[in-house]
């Protein structure tokens, strides 16, 4: 624990040196944008460089050693679609294909991760999925990168989700990687009340893909019993998702067609940013 916090100290110290040098940064446009000025889109970024650290020093047995190479090599391909995203702003159709290529071949070579039946608490009933199983759970991994990145708009709204969620997962299990999570995402936190760097697509897309295999993970193992559970968890970013895409649809628009209708675009209306967090 020590290591990991002296880690983040180090890159809470030299941050500045550190964002010049990765040279990302999103740029403010009074519309949509709501934030000042230029914000380095490192926070991914230092989230992934923890994780690197953490998933071989408080593994505990949770994967085996083929899985976290897979693990980790598939991180970073995630992380590098949302990083060139950020570069370059790519389509989100092409983004949602090369997203579903890989995370259709991780769950090919991996296949203990792909969700076979769901356990409803409601229906009191378990339900088979058979040979729908890889399309459901490349959709589900779909729908969550999705709702996460629409959830994602002002300082400190998903690093303090995201540390919620992680929190709840060294509750369920008493597993200290969880607790080591938190504590990376709680430096994050402080660079990103700061205004000093934002969670980026990057930040999003890797994020996404790991608390995916995480919640399988602990789904098979039965520290996650019911998917009610699951949706519960989800259920912030999740009904934000639903929402604009309604709104969207609605007004004639591609779902995916960035607006400044989110939540906290509409919160910010009557309320200030601390507030709507």
């Amino acid at each position: 624990f020590l290591f990991i916090v002296l880690i983040n100290i180090i890159i809470l110290t030299y941050h500045s040196t550190i964002f010049k040098f990765i040279g990302i940064y999103d740029i403010s446009d009074n519309k949509r944008k709501i934030h000042s000025g230029s914000v380095s889109l490192s926070g991914g970024l230092i989230l992934l460089f923890n994780f690197f650290f953490i998933i071989f020093l408080f593994n505990n047995n949770l994967f085996d050693l083929t899985q976290i190479y897979f693990l980790l090599s598939f991180s970073l391909l995630f992380f590098f679609v949302g990083y060139i995203d950020d570069k370059k702003n790519i389509s989100p159709i092409f983004r949602i294909i090369l997203n579903s290529i890989f995370i259709f071949s991780f769950l090919i070579f991996n296949k203990e991760f792909e969700i076979i039946r769901l356990n409803s608490n409601i229906f009191e009933k378990q339900i088979d999925l058979n040979h729908l199983s890889l399309i459901f759970s490349i959709f589900c991994y779909l729908a969550f990168l999705n709702a996460l990145n629409m959830y994602d708009g002002i300082n400190g709204q998903s690093g303090l989700y995201l540390f919620f969620i992680f929190f709840y997962f060294f509750y369920s299990t008493q597993n200290i990687l969880f607790l080591a999570v938190c504590i990376s995402i709680f430096f994050f936190l402080i660079l990103n009340f700061k205004n000093k760097c934002f969670l980026g697509n990057s930040g999003v897309n890797f994020i996404s893909f790991v608390i995916f295999l995480f919640v399988i993970k602990l789904y098979k193992s039965s520290n996650i019993i019911y998917v009610e559970e699951i949706l519960m968890i989800m259920f912030l970013p999740g009904i934000e998702m639903v929402r604009l895409f309604f709104h969207r649809i609605v007004r004639q628009k591609s779902p995916f067609e960035a607006d400044n209708q989110h939540i906290h675009h509409l919160l910010l209306q009557k309320f200030n940013s601390n507030k709507v967090v």
